[in-house]
């Protein structure tokens, strides 16, 4: 009788042993697939079908504004999403009257929200920023240190494939170069993401002209940064943040 009983205490031990190892083992594999979902690479579900045609419809919505802006804006945004791998991110500048602010921000909106499902259907969210809540604070590097922590949050964490940030030119240049390495056109860390800038200007150009676009958002970020930045370093981040300009009245 004594062997029966050491014998049903061994079977219980190695029952209890075997479950508790391949208990631990299930937890390793689920760590570890949540570890490798964690630092996969952004990668789009949908094709850029379902941005073509939704885009289509804002387009027809604003028929007033520039052709060469919604060109321009199409343009970059595909560049992206036509490429699992894009080689940069695509970085938009969007640049309006400020007495016209509201209804940019609505075009802006409804544009950040029509990627987004482009990207991914099932989880159509963009990340809203505004640099307006950074403009008093003095110390630059600071600044800097909120910039790189949302978008790197936004990214990593929260998947989001589409960020719009607003009010650019209100924080100084020091604290705006912290854009410098995530719209690099070689080097960015994230380059399956777009990026939509806001700005307002105080003038708008006489006709549809690249290169005049192009030159207003040069001139302008010039003036408000000149300031706080050497003409070498301000050329490199506006050169960056002017990749594609888009007008909008």
């Amino acid at each position: 009788m004594d062997k029966c009983i050491k014998k049903n205490q061994s079977i219980s031990y190695n029952t209890t042993y075997v479950f508790y190892t391949v208990f631990i083992m299930f937890l390793c594999v689920c760590l570890s697939y949540c570890m490798f979902m964690l630092i996969q690479p952004l990668t789009h579900v949908n094709s850029s079908g379902t941005f073509e045609s939704y885009f289509k419809e804002i387009k027809s919505e604003y028929s007033e504004q520039y052709d060469l802006s919604w060109k321009i804006v199409k343009s970059s945004v595909k560049s992206v999403l036509n490429h699992a791998s894009p080689e940069s991110p695509a970085v938009v500048l969007l640049l309006g009257m400020k007495e016209n602010e509201d209804r940019i921000n609505i075009i802006t909106d409804k544009l950040a929200r029509v990627i987004a499902i482009s990207f991914n259907e099932t989880l159509p969210e963009y990340k809203d920023f505004d640099l307006n809540n950074l403009a008093s604070i003095s110390d630059y590097v600071e600044v800097k240190h909120k910039i790189v922590e949302t978008i790197s949050t936004s990214v990593e964490w929260n998947k989001h494939h589409v960020l719009v940030i607003h009010h650019l030119e209100k924080i100084p240049a020091k604290g705006a170069m912290a854009f410098h390495s995530f719209c690099d056109h070689e080097s960015a860390p994230y380059k399956n993401v777009v990026y939509l800038f806001r700005a307002s200007i105080s003038e708008m150009p006489l006709k549809e002209d690249i290169q005049l676009f192009d030159s207003i958002a040069t001139k302008y970020l010039n003036q408000i940064w000149e300031k706080d930045l050497d003409q070498d370093k301000r050329g490199a981040l506006i050169s960056r943040l002017t990749s594609a300009v888009a007008m909008f009245k």
